[in-house]
């Protein structure tokens, strides 16, 4: 869990293409730092669980995302409105969807932490997190595609590199097995995962107080919402990957990676349900 956490937050770049996906997130954990550095070092009464100065540290943070997805979706609509493939039209709804879902994916996210996460001295971190890993993988799927375009080859190492940054060390599954899976069994595996934080909410409602049940209705009105608008988002980066030149193989990769993405999320999810006590005995089990 706390892999996750701080390895997501060290990949948060700002930077343009032509970089593989290891160059970006290693990068990406340079601009990171600065942005700690500026608000916590040199003063020795700051600590990284200060929740006014987090309240300003996320944010930017977050901001720099957005803003790049946006300059990165700008650059390549400009690109492909030079062409008369069409593909400019199947790229524009992909944006607005990811926004969408992205939004209504913070605010259940935040409901959800608030009234179930154990480890409440990390609430920021984990609302944080869990938004930016969804952020920066856009750009990372985008990256993936745009370079594959200009030399397929580059694919096979961008794919890895997110599978890796993306694998919680304590799955029951390994990154290979997920690696020889049909996008189709992925799908099945996220709607799973979906359906298994769902009853975890259940559990959560029917053992607490009678806010908890009310709060709890709620934040499962907004995963629903979520799955629906994951699935829209989906669909729309799966039309822009089909409508490129890329073989066949190569774009069922790409693909891969999206629901890789919401898979870890999930997990993620799921995960902060536990004090770290099960969590320690899990892996020790495993």
């Amino acid at each position: 869990m706390k892999k996750i956490i701080l390895t997501t937050l060290m990949g948060i770049s700002l930077i343009g293409f032509s970089l593989t996906n290891k160059e970006i997130i290693e990068q990406g954990g340079v601009r990171q730092k600065q942005t700690f550095d500026k608000y916590f070092n040199g003063n020795s009464g700051n600590t990284r669980r200060d929740s006014n100065l987090l309240n300003r540290v996320y944010p930017e943070i977050i901001l720099g995302l957005y803003n790049r997805n946006k300059q990165t979706f700008d650059n390549e609509i400009t690109r492909l409105g030079k062409m008369k493939d069409g593909r400019k039209n199947i790229l524009k709804p992909l944006l607005p969807s990811f926004n969408e879902y992205i939004n209504e994916n913070s605010v259940f996210t935040k409901n959800f932490l608030k009234n179930f996460l154990e480890e409440k001295d990390d609430f920021q971190s984990y609302i944080y997190t869990a938004t930016s890993i969804s952020l920066e993988n856009f750009y990372l799927n985008m990256n993936t595609l745009l370079e594959a375009e200009k030399n397929e080859s580059s694919l096979e190492e961008n794919v890895d590199t997110v599978m890796d940054y993306l694998y919680h060390s304590g799955d029951e599954k390994t990154k290979e097995d997920y690696v020889k899976m049909s996008n189709s069994e992925l799908d099945r595996l996220v709607s799973n995962e979906f359906a298994k934080l769902n009853a975890e909410i259940d559990k959560k409602m029917y053992s607490g107080s009678s806010r908890a049940r009310s709060n709890g209705n709620s934040v499962k009105s907004s995963l629903r919402k979520t799955e629906k608008l994951y699935s829209k988002y989906q669909e729309n980066f799966d039309a822009y990957i089909n409508s490129s030149r890329l073989k066949a193989e190569s774009k069922e990769k790409i693909k891969k990676m999206i629901r890789f993405e919401k898979l870890s999320d999930l997990k993620f999810l799921i995960q902060s349900l536990k004090t770290p006590e099960v969590e320690k005995n899990e892996q020790q089990q495993q």
